[in-house]
């Protein structure tokens, strides 16, 4: 189950023009999206591998709650 809500609203910076993306997490998530400004295709990977880290870390820390 995921630690994160993949309908809530991310807003990031396209690297390739330089205009705000604001779109759900779940969108960012998929793969093949591209900028809606400039068409370039969103590298995902290290940013899903860094969310699965960042939900790895909560699940432990929640854990160690009880």
């Amino acid at each position: 189950m995921p630690v994160f809500n993949n309908n809530a609203p991310l807003e990031i910076t396209c690297p390739s023009c330089r205009k705000k993306v604001k779109k759900p997490l779940r969108w960012f998530k998929a793969k093949g999206n591209c900028c809606p400004h400039c068409k370039v295709l969103f590298e995902t990977s290290q940013f899903k591998a860094g969310l699965a880290r960042a939900e790895r870390a909560l699940k432990d820390f929640g854990k160690g709650l009880k």
